[in-house]
């Protein structure tokens, strides 16, 4: 008996627990006590909420935008650059597989059978392309 009042006892010891927080917004005290940051908008100033904080992200189409990005403080309203590879065998190449043709690594490639294929690549995002005077091509034919 003693040890089902004793557990009953310590079970009914976290509904007295002290409350820490009275929940988003509601300062305990004394208004004028309350020195943390408020947010003013401002429409003519750009203001980076997450500059120098933690950044997460789940997913994102280029890997170029990363959480990141928005923390270090670099202000940029173009969007950045990113490669299209088109090729005879798959069309469109998938996301993961678009450098491979340009990484200079040769286990990774764009492989195709036939007698008559083709790659096209292609720059996209804001301004222009960058200026290319040279390609290698290192092709083989089994």
């Amino acid at each position: 008996m003693f040890r089902v009042s004793l557990s009953f006892l310590a079970a009914l010891l976290p509904l007295g627990a002290q409350q820490y927080t009275l929940g988003v917004g509601v300062y305990p005290g004394d208004p004028k006590q309350n020195f943390a940051p408020s947010f003013r908008v401002d429409s003519t100033t750009y203001r980076n909420l997450a500059l120098h904080r933690a950044a997460y992200q789940s997913s994102s189409y280029d890997y170029n935008l990363t959480a990141q990005l928005i923390t270090d403080g670099i202000v940029e309203t173009k969007l950045p650059h990113w490669v299209v590879v088109s090729t005879s065998e798959h069309g469109v190449v998938a996301k993961h597989e678009r450098e491979n043709v340009l990484d200079h690594n040769w286990p990774t490639s764009a492989d195709m059978r036939g007698a008559d294929v083709w790659v096209d690549m292609g720059f996209l995002g804001s301004g222009a392309a960058p200026e290319v005077d040279r390609v290698d091509i290192d092709a083989s034919a089994p």
